[in-house]
């Protein structure tokens, strides 16, 4: 099973994470050595694909980037709310249907910005931290309702 969540290099960068790889590290290899993971992670945020958070921040770290600089900050969420149709349907139960997905989807929004907010230090932008939360509540449709409902709210 493909591992979607997490986060990655934009495409723009990707090429400024290889040079400082190359300036820094004689190989993948040793770069996965230095942090402690996999090569094939290593692999992954190199190549533009998810990884996680923690990970993410390590490897930026160990090539001298800024990890705020590089990270790609247009989730899958952004983009689809900008495909979305441009009327929505008009009756009252589709409204309240709407509305009542629009208002979960905001709860889970906030719970994630200060689960995430609290995880990371100050300095990070609350543009990142709002953007890493939308990055988790896209991958939500992974998961059953079941399984969300059971994420409590950091105190």
């Amino acid at each position: 099973m493909a591992r979607t969540s997490g986060i990655r290099v934009a495409p723009e960068h990707i090429e400024t994470v290889k040079q400082a790889l190359r300036r820094r590290f004689y190989s993948q290899m040793n770069l996965a050595d230095t942090v402690g993971l996999a090569r094939s992670t290593v692999q992954s945020f190199l190549n533009g694909k998810p990884v996680h958070l923690g990970s993410f921040i390590e490897i930026c770290g160990q090539l001298g980037l800024d990890w705020q600089t590089v990270v790609e900050l247009h989730t899958t969420a952004a983009k689809e709310a900008n495909n979305a149709p441009a009327s929505l349907p008009t009756s009252t139960e589709d409204d309240e249907r709407i509305e009542s997905i629009a208002k979960r989807n905001a709860d889970i929004l906030v719970t994630l910005f200060k689960n995430i907010r609290s995880q990371l230090p100050s300095d990070v932008s609350d543009e990142v931290v709002a953007n890493l939360a939308k990055a988790a509540l896209s991958e939500a449709k992974y998961y059953s309702d079941s399984q969300l409902d059971e994420t409590e709210e950091p105190q």
